[in-house]
């Protein structure tokens, strides 16, 4: 289900991911997408690209994982003009998150990405939107439905 703001009853923000078990050593893959909600075509002039990093909480312990995903992300944005029709949604670049054993892999192949040194347990992915800085002259923030997850062991092989 999408969560819209107060602030705004034109767009919502959409979260998807494919698997709520995710294995430590693999990538997590979530969809993040801007819907139109307003019930007819709606101009929106929006800053591209747009990296979607989540807030992560510990389910045990309902506190924030303030250090993960760790990132660099250095790309110009450009302004993007679009009118979307009903239900019609962009999707936004959402980050990509290796879970590893250690902070940052040494892996460089050019892809952009985060990487967490992700504890086995339960946790929450939380997308947000601040409007103001997304679409210029907005304001409002837009929530995505909570993602739920598991990180669990790499099955061992005897």
């Amino acid at each position: 289900m999408d969560v819209e703001a107060k602030e705004t009853k034109l767009l919502a923000l959409r979260a998807t991911i494919d698997s709520q078990k995710v294995i430590v050593g693999s990538e997590l893959w979530p969809g993040v997408s801007i819907v139109n909600v307003s019930g007819k075509p709606l101009k929106v002039n929006y800053l591209k690209p747009t990296l979607m990093v989540p807030e992560i909480w510990n389910d045990v312990s309902k506190k924030r994982e303030v250090n993960a995903p760790t990132y660099i992300f250095s790309q110009a944005c450009a302004m993007q003009s679009r009118t979307m029709a009903p239900n019609e949604e962009i999707k936004l670049f959402a980050l990509p998150i290796i879970l590893a054993d250690q902070k940052f892999p040494a892996i460089s192949d050019g892809r952009v990405r985060g990487f967490w040194n992700a504890p086995l347990g339960q946790y929450t992915l939380k997308y947000s939107v601040d409007l103001e800085k997304f679409i210029p002259g907005k304001a409002g923030i837009i929530k995505a439905n909570d993602l739920k997850i598991s990180i669990v062991a790499a099955a061992k092989n005897n």
